[in-house]
């Protein structure tokens, strides 16, 4: 296989926050509130999506990153291109899947995210149970205790909470 090509990093900002992207994985590699301090007594902003470590190893994987589709996964090489406050993302696998991704940078501290694949190729697409990559849910700063977090999901007409008990 080739080698990867170098990796990319965009960043998108608005008053409230500084969104980096990188071109591994397609996703948001962390996100800086500009407007909250970790602690009274120190100036570094709270970041999210700080790599966390695990049993000595370190783990980080960009928010948005998707894994299950064949030929696109964690090690996908993405192609970046921002349009305003809208970062877009997409990969193309040998069998002619395009998945896109759309990043939109609102007003405020919302991230929105549209993802979408189409089949360009000429053979039908066998099922792949697609898997996104939620950030590494770290606490916001390293002294902090945290509740476990919870997910939830809509599709434009309902939402539906999932309960932290069905993580795995």
């Amino acid at each position: 296989s080739e080698p990867r090509p170098p990796e990319q990093m965009v960043t998108l900002e608005n008053e409230f926050v500084s969104v980096e992207f990188t071109s591994y994985g397609g996703g948001i590699r962390r996100v800086v509130l500009k407007k909250h301090r970790e602690s009274v007594r120190d100036s570094d902003r709270v970041v999210l999506n700080r790599a966390v470590s695990v049993s000595n190893s370190v783990v980080s994987a960009p928010m948005g990153e998707v894994s299950g589709l064949p030929g696109i996964g964690p090690e996908t090489a993405y192609t970046m291109r921002q349009d305003g406050s809208v970062m877009i993302c997409e990969a193309l696998n040998a069998e002619g899947i395009k998945l896109t991704k759309e990043y939109r940078l609102g007003s405020d501290y919302l991230i929105e995210g549209t993802f979408s694949v189409a089949n360009q190729g000429r053979d039908a697409f066998k099922d792949a149970r697609m898997q996104i990559a939620m950030g590494t849910a770290s606490a916001m700063v390293p002294t902090d205790t945290f509740a476990m977090p919870y997910f939830v999901w809509g599709d434009g007409k309902t939402t539906e909470s999932v309960d932290p008990s069905s993580f795995e």
